[in-house]
């Protein structure tokens, strides 16, 4: 093998090894949930920012027609076992034009709680985007929980 190969070998086994370790002494370790979208899109009939815990078929069932508000037919609703899962629902409220978005990033799972975290993405100054009103939104299901639930907001 060549000495470079080599070299590339052991540095990536040493980050592997150092990710993949536990936790550090005194640090209580913590899950992060598999989530998965459930529906995403920029526009909606959802006006207002905001979050939105959905723990059963009557409140998805008005949150789906509220997000779906203007459009005709409305789309098939997707299934969901609130038996096992429930939903998280993130919604930038209206924007004035399009180059926004809202992003469920992560769950992490600590002693009493569940936070959910999402982030807002704006256009950048200069960015071509649709001259139209948006209104960014992420939709997830992820394992039903008894811990309380938080949403937390994270910069870029």
């Amino acid at each position: 093998m060549s000495r470079g190969f080599t070299l590339t070998l052991v540095l990536l086994s040493g980050l592997y090894f150092s990710c993949a370790s536990g936790p550090a002494h005194g640090e209580s370790p913590q899950r992060s949930p598999a989530y998965q979208t459930v529906a995403r899109g920029s526009y909606s009939g959802v006006l207002s920012q905001r979050e939105v815990l959905i723990e059963s078929e009557a409140a998805f069932d008005r949150l789906w027609r509220e997000l779906h508000s203007g459009r005709s037919p409305v789309p098939a609703k997707p299934r969901i076992d609130f038996e096992t899962h429930q939903i998280a629902a993130v919604f930038a409220g209206e924007k004035p034009s399009g180059g926004f978005s809202v992003e469920v990033t992560g769950m992490q799972t600590e002693e009493d709680y569940l936070t959910i975290y999402f982030q807002e993405l704006s256009p950048s100054p200069g960015d071509i985007v649709t001259q139209a009103l948006t209104q960014p939104y992420h939709i997830v299901q992820f394992p039903r929980t008894e811990r309380d639930i938080r949403f937390r907001s994270r910069s870029r």
